[in-house]
């Protein structure tokens, strides 16, 4: 049973290495007597992949969901996922703790009824991500492959253990992040200010860990008393949209917490990407309206997309060639272009967002996606225009288009569909079907 790489299936490869992680957790804890490891145990309408079962009363004290990619453990629609198998239980949950992992990332929840903390967010308990490892990393040899094994073992263990103990502390960051964000997702300029600052403190992290942080980019509290050489800072890496006016006033004491800052360094530099981020901010500003279909694109989805693109297109750009997606969102496609378009440079990404409130973590999470490669010279363009106003000569370099724009129904949106016949028929001349 070897290691897996992203594009293997996960049932027949991603499973039976977490299988024997949790059976190994259980007998080196010498729990074999009190635990058993079910595989898609039926409860509820859709089984979960794994659950840690109670030998002495029959019900559950963990589910596990298995995802293939990083991104996959931080997507919104899947922490849902695994948080609706606890739902779902019922009463055959006698301990509440969900956790999501592709392996390599591991994150640990634990449900909670009360109405404060009903988001998911918010459910995301102290102490993970669990890191295991590199994959790619893990396969090379012989011994890069039982470190990995015993990296895994080992999370699972300080999980077991955690759940017998039934001591667990909600993370601050969620918490501190949710409430800042939430006081502010009705005040664009309030809610720019928070994300410069939490967003440069993240970068900070994620660009440390890919060692391309300059020396020049101190920590986001020296900046305190003067917010604009933060701004600097951050821009001579890029996030150029990010650093703007207005900027964030020193007495704001719930934004410049040190605790919270401290987290988000420490969350930047374990994912190193802005995907926790944008998710994040996603869910606070739209997670009630899913009926709108303003709806994060599937992290599996967005991958398929950009194979389909690939495939279409049949080469990788030439230097002078983009590809765009003219409604970006939280940047869940042009972040995953990379697997596809290799060879792409951040210059060649234009991400048009017209949603305010995810300019900024569109243009964190972008950025980072290409942490390697980013700087004020081959930096992604963010712009945020309606998709009405977009003209034929912006789209002059475009040669691929990739997008999963919001569903909307005809009976419910009349005045928006004729606006995009109208536009349809104003640029090609003919009318839409």
């Amino acid at each position: 049973m070897s290691l897996p790489s992203y594009s293997n299936e996960e049932v027949r490869y991603f499973h039976p290495v977490m299988k024997d992680a949790l059976e190994s957790a259980i007998n080196d804890l010498g729990l074999d007597d009190e635990y058993e490891v079910d595989h898609h145990p039926r409860f509820g309408t859709i089984p979960p992949d794994f659950a840690l079962k109670s030998k002495r009363s029959g019900k559950y004290h963990l589910v596990v969901e298995v995802k293939r990619r990083p991104s996959d453990v931080v997507s919104t629609r899947y922490r849902h996922q695994a948080k609706s198998y606890i739902e779902e239980a019922g009463g055959m949950a006698e301990k509440k703790y969900y956790a999501i992992s592709n392996l390599e990332y591991t994150d640990l929840f634990l449900h909670s009824n009360e109405a404060s903390r009903s988001s998911v967010l918010l459910q995301l308990l102290k102490g993970g991500p669990y890191m295991s490892g590199n994959l790619d990393e893990a396969r090379l040899s012989p011994q890069n492959e039982a470190e990995f094994r015993s990296s895994l073992i080992e999370n699972f263990k300080q999980i077991i253990e955690l759940i017998q103990r039934d001591y667990s502390e909600y993370t601050s960051m969620s918490t501190k992040l949710y409430d800042l964000l939430a006081n502010t997702c009705r005040d664009e300029d309030q809610w720019h200010k928070s994300l410069m600052v939490c967003g440069y403190e993240w970068m900070r992290g994620a660009m440390s860990s890919a060692r391309r942080l300059p020396t020049t980019a101190r920590e986001a509290m020296t900046y305190r008393q003067n917010p604009q050489r933060m701004a600097e800072a951050g821009k001579r890496i890029d996030f150029e949209s990010l650093y703007v006016e207005p900027y964030p006033s020193s007495t704001d004491t719930e934004l410049w917490d040190v605790g919270l800052l401290e987290e988000m360094n420490r969350h930047g530099k374990k994912w190193m990407s802005g995907d926790e981020l944008a998710a994040f901010a996603h869910e606070v500003v739209y997670g009630d309206r899913h009926h709108d279909g303003i709806v994060m694109t599937d992290p599996e989805l967005s991958r398929l997309l950009a194979a389909i693109a690939k495939r279409i297109h049949g080469c990788n750009l030439e230097e002078n060639e983009m590809i765009c997606d003219p409604a970006a969102g939280a940047g869940t496609l042009v972040a995953n272009i990379q697997y596809f378009f290799d060879a792409i440079q951040p210059e060649q990404i234009w991400a048009n967002e017209k949603e305010q409130f995810l300019k900024d973590p569109l243009a964190i999470r972008v950025g980072l996606a290409y942490a390697s490669r980013i700087s004020p010279t081959n930096a992604p363009i963010i712009t945020t225009k309606d998709l009405l106003e977009l003209e034929r000569r912006d789209f002059e370099n475009v040669k691929v288009i990739i997008m999963n724009p919001p569903y909307i129904r005809r009976v419910d949106s009349d005045v928006l569909c004729a606006q995009f016949a109208q536009r349809i028929l104003d640029i090609s001349g003919q009318r839409s079907m």
